[in-house]
Parts: structure tokens; sequence; C-alpha cells
């Protein structure tokens, strides 16, 4: 049986007058189909991507935010990995870091189970968002329908063979048009996790007057390759990798200029679904978890 989504709303203690981190929204997510993990991030702080989010294939995705601390992401893997239940590893993730009412944390486990935290001295509005195999989380929102909305549009695409990334895209798409950080967005990220130790897809636009529109246009012109560049790189079973053939010289050639003349046709793609209901809203509380 799936569980509702989980919105934790910021209590009356919030420091509305003191700086209490950097405007972002992120997801984390499992692909219910491949066990891939994924984040994406929109903030307004420069090159955010580099150390708000973490996936590591067969573990967990996690994203530390709000005031972050990253050292947090690798304590609660470590504690996954050690055997921990998720919600026990977060609270004794939070227990070691003497600033925790000034972060966000949320993770989801390899069984598709959520939580998350956010601390009482985030702006607001802040909170997050849990539901199975998924956990969004916002601070210096315009508006609380912002993850909200993030949610309806992750559950709205599940179950139509659409790729985890592709998802991951749309959600943050999604949070944008709905209100986003009240200061505006100036880098995002979008990664996905491997089985061979190194993600996937790892995309970032760390300075940009609209990152999710130059992230959506970075990601499309990924997507447009016949060939990627990681189908050649070494993998566990073969770790000498594969020379290009001419061949592959050949398509990879067509696919740079395939982009160029892309670009200067304007063929950029937005994917913002329409907005269904919005997710259940449930008492606040520091710290949750979802089944």
């Amino acid at each position: 049986m799936r569980s509702k989504p989980k919105i934790r709303r910021p209590g009356p203690k919030n420091r509305k007058d003191e700086p209490g981190g950097f405007g972002t929204y992120s997801i984390c997510a499992r692909c219910e189909v491949t066990g891939a993990f994924g984040f994406a991030t929109l903030s307004d702080t420069m090159a955010a991507g580099a150390y708000i989010g973490l996936v590591r294939h067969g573990t967990a995705a996690v994203a530390s935010q709000g005031a972050p601390n990253p050292y947090l992401k690798f304590w609660l893997v470590g504690a996954l990995r050690a055997g921990k239940p998720l919600d026990v590893a977060l609270k004794e993730t939070l227990k070691r870091d003497p600033g925790a009412k000034d972060r966000q944390l949320v993770a989801v486990d390899a069984t598709g189970k959520s939580a998350g935290h956010t601390g009482l001295y985030n702006i607001p509005w802040c909170g997050h968002v849990l539901g199975d195999g998924f956990a969004i989380a916002g601070n210096h929102l315009e508006v609380e329908t912002v993850v909200q909305s993030m949610a309806a549009v992750w559950k709205k695409s599940g179950g139509q063979n659409i790729p985890l990334a592709e998802r991951l895209l749309m959600t943050l798409e999604r949070g944008k048009a709905a209100g986003g950080d009240t200061r505006g967005e100036r880098a995002a990220a979008l990664m996905v996790s491997g089985p061979n130790g190194y993600h996937t897809l790892d995309l970032r636009i760390d300075d940009h007057r609209d990152p999710v529109m130059k992230l959506r246009q970075l990601f499309d012109d990924y997507m447009a390759d016949d060939i990627k560049v990681d189908a050649f790189l070494p993998t566990r079973d073969a770790p000498g990798g594969r020379i290009p053939s001419q061949a592959d010289e050949a398509l990879l050639f067509v696919g740079r200029h395939w982009r160029q003349l892309r670009r200067r046709l304007g063929l950029v793609r937005k994917a913002i679904p329409s907005e269904s209901e919005p997710a259940d809203t449930l008492p606040s509380g520091d710290a949750a978890a979802a089944d």
C-alpha cells in the first residue's frame, strides 16, 4: 500500500530576521524500475550542485541544504551501509551536527523509503515532502505550493516509461513555474547514479540567469546524441573500456553539429505537465519518514 506524501511546514520559531542559508529546492528519488538514484536542484547560490546532493548506487540519494553541511550526506550514507534503517540513520546523523536547526536534510534509500528534516531556523517558506521513492525539500520559497506542485508532477509522471533524469528535470521545472525561490535561481544540477561507481549522468549549470532553462537545453542536447561518451568508459565487467570505432566517431561528429543546429533553431523543449492536485498536508515536525 502506497503511503501519502508528508509535508513538514515551518514552525513558529523560525528566525525570520537572521540568515538561515541559501534559497534552494531539491528532489531526491529512486527509479522503481532500474533501482537507480537521482538528484536535482535549483538554487540562488552559485555552483550549488557541487555540494548539495549525493547519489550512491544501491544505497541512497541524499540532499543537504538550508545552511548546508556536506558531511551530513556522507554520514547518512555511512550509517545506511552499516545496516541502519533510514529513519534511524537520519536521526543519528543529525545528532552529530551542532547546527541541525539550520539544516534541511532529505533522503531516499534502496527500499524506496524516504525521510527528511527541516530545522526550525530555515527561512520560510521552508519544508519538505516525503513519499514512496522520493523526497523534496525547499527553503526561502515564494509559497508552499512550490514543493506540493513538484510532488504532484513527480507522482503523475510515474508508470509512464519516462526516464528518471527526465522526471527529475520535469519536477524542477514545475517548482520554478509554481514560484520557486523568492530571490530567483542562479544554479542547477541533475545527477543519476550508475552501477559502476560513477554517475551515468551528471549535469550542472553553475551560474546563469535562467539555470533550469539552460539545464533543459543541456539535457536535451545530451539525449539527442546517438552515442553517449559513457558507452566507452571502463566498467566493472570491462575494466579496459571500449575504443571508439570510425562509425562511433562519425556519430559523435554528427551529434556535435546537430546540437549546434538545434541551438540556432531554438529547439529547446520545456516539458512541464499540467499540475494535478496538491499533496496532502500533515502536522509539522522536525523530522519525519515515509514507508
